[in-house]
């Protein structure tokens, strides 16, 4: 029997880097493209993919949509040569600037059933202070231009934790909520190092938002999404019903999947993989650009699976745990687990161990360093 397979498509090229961007992306390298595309090819063609059948395809960057439509059709046929496809999602990023007409039809005849719009925000002032080369405008454009010709299954991300009060993100979060969008990603603003949002933050340039006003939008968002017409599944992303990131959720739930392209992560047979991030050398050497970085015994695999789980609102089934590892959850991590039930942001029911709601998820990352 084959194994389900999730396949995300790396690509590195943007119009203009942001500045709070750590993602391994190029500006003004798209005189690349053509021998990017070739070595995304070699890398796809080399492997002996009988053993898996295709779920998801994910095209993500960068920016995606600066690949042309030959480009698309070559990495989608050498998928096909290598893999038994059955693709019941297959998505694109793009930023608002490149949702035409012509461009959207196209990716619907490509097979492409969902878009995911990187909007960030819907305020100019904000979508300047992040260094975005659209506005306001262009991002609801997008959104109504990919609704009315075709690519109907909708995800936008947007950012909070800059030039952001409660009204203002609130103001957002309900134009969002108006448009006829499927999936939200939301995100706090992060700052990492090689950044220039870093540099600009270690030279007194850059003002954050205080930890309790973040908080406070994080419960906003949760409260207004959630009481409108949005599900949250995981700890920042939303959908209507039916509509959940399969990709994604891939990811949190321990699904095996393989990058291509520069910086491209891979997870099989317990290995974690990852590819070069040094752009000429990928082009000149994709099938020996991959390299192994870690193998994860058992115990790292358990505390692993559990943490992703928990980001996940339904949680982690305690019995089908249990089959996968012979463990009892409550019993493995015991003291840890306590703690957090005593406190009220851990819950335990219908053999489900879960975290308590948006507030628990407030303080998600300070409960998942003390479980692991």
């Amino acid at each position: 029997m084959k194994k389900e397979l999730y396949v995300y498509i790396h690509t590195p090229f943007c119009y203009k880097k942001c500045p709070y961007c750590a993602f391994v992306s190029f500006e003004k390298r798209l005189n690349l493209l053509d021998n990017y595309v070739e070595a995304l090819v070699k890398q796809i063609s080399s492997l002996d993919g009988k053993n898996y059948t295709v779920k998801t395809i994910y095209f993500g960057g960068g920016t995606p949509t600066v690949l042309k439509v030959k480009h698309i059709e070559k990495i989608l046929k050498a998928l096909e040569n290598r893999f038994d496809l059955d693709v019941e999602e297959l998505t694109i990023e793009t930023i608002p600037n490149n949702v035409k007409p012509d461009y959207v039809r196209t990716l619907k005849l490509l097979g492409f059933n969902r878009l995911s719009i990187g909007i960030q925000s819907f305020r100019d002032m904000k979508l300047k202070a992040l260094g975005r080369i659209h506005n306001s405008r262009d991002s609801i454009q997008a959104v109504k231009t990919a609704f009315k010709y075709g690519l109907d299954n909708i995800s936008i991300d947007l950012i909070y934790g800059i030039e952001d009060n409660l009204d203002t993100f609130g103001n957002e979060l309900e134009l969002a909520m108006s448009l006829p969008i499927k999936h939200i990603s939301t995100y706090m603003l992060t700052i990492e190092e090689g950044t220039h949002f870093f540099d600009f933050l270690k030279s007194g340039k850059l003002n954050l938002l205080n930890d309790e006003l973040i908080s406070d939008l994080y419960l906003m968002l949760c409260e207004k999404l959630n009481k409108g017409s949005f599900e949250q599944y995981e700890i920042s992303n939303f959908a209507k019903k039916g509509f959940y990131s399969k990709h994604n959720m891939a990811y949190w739930t321990n699904k095996e999947y393989m990058g291509f392209g520069v910086s491209a992560a891979s997870f099989i047979d317990r290995k974690r993989l990852k590819v070069t991030e040094d752009l000429e050398s990928y082009i000149k050497n994709p099938t020996t650009s991959v390299f192994i970085e870690e193998t994860l015994n058992k115990n790292e695999l358990i505390k692993e699976m559990f943490i992703l789980g928990l980001r996940l609102r339904k949680g982690v089934d305690i019995r089908e745990f249990k089959k996968l590892f012979g463990i009892d959850l409550i019993e493995h991590f015991d003291k840890k687990i306590k703690k957090f039930l005593d406190l009220g942001f851990i819950r335990i029911e219908n053999n489900r161990i879960f975290l308590n709601g948006c507030r628990a998820f407030v303080v998600s990352n300070t409960i998942f360093s003390e479980l692991i």
